[in-house]
């Protein structure tokens, strides 16, 4: 064999023996079973962390779906505004997600069952657009809706006087509702 640069006959040398030339003139530094055993190193640390990364979002896809908390706290004299809420409620139950609907303020007696029904026009959300059908589908859906008791209480109702389907506002039940997940649509 002769040397790239010089023309000179050289000894052949075994694969595990190192030059001092360096890797740029085609001799190995390090022996052959090291670099192979480094890649090997290096494909098997890029399987862990790909392997890691697609098991923590398995399990993230088993444990957590998206919630949706959609608040109302319109009254009677913004009816876009609460039919809008629950055309949302609705729209994100038929895209799968979990929603819980929240009423205080102005929205706990639109929820009595003597309460006057509207529609708006033009709602391009669902097929029923009164205040009762969306309510109501709701209801059907076994989506959470639930009211404030104080702001029940201020508009001079019960919660006797509430529709069926629509409950006191429980506390625990609207954190377990929300453990790791959330977002809000504030009518």
């Amino acid at each position: 064999m002769k040397d790239i640069e010089s023309g000179v006959k050289v000894r052949e040398r075994a694969a595990s023996e190192t030059t001092d030339k360096g890797l740029a003139h085609g001799h190995h530094k390090f022996p052959v079973v090291a670099v192979v055993a480094l890649a090997a190193i290096a494909v098997a640390v890029a399987g862990l962390v790909v392997g890691a990364v697609a098991l923590q979002k398995a399990v993230f896809k088993e444990t957590a779906t998206d919630g949706v908390m959609v608040h109302m706290t319109a009254g009677a004299d913004d009816q876009h505004r609460v039919l809008q809420a629950l055309c949302m409620a609705n729209r994100m139950v038929d895209a799968g997600k979990d929603v819980i609907v929240f009423c205080d303020v102005d929205c706990p007696p639109l929820m009595a069952k003597t309460a006057e029904d509207f529609t708006v026009e033009e709602a391009p959300c669902v097929a029923d657009t009164s205040k009762s059908g969306l309510i109501d589908k709701l209801v059907a859906r076994g989506v959470p809706i639930s009211v404030c008791p104080g702001c029940v209480a201020k508009h001079g109702l019960s919660m006797e006087d509430l529709r069926d389907g629509v409950d006191e506002h429980d506390a625990n039940e609207f954190f377990a509702f929300t453990e790791g997940r959330m977002l809000h649509f504030d009518y």
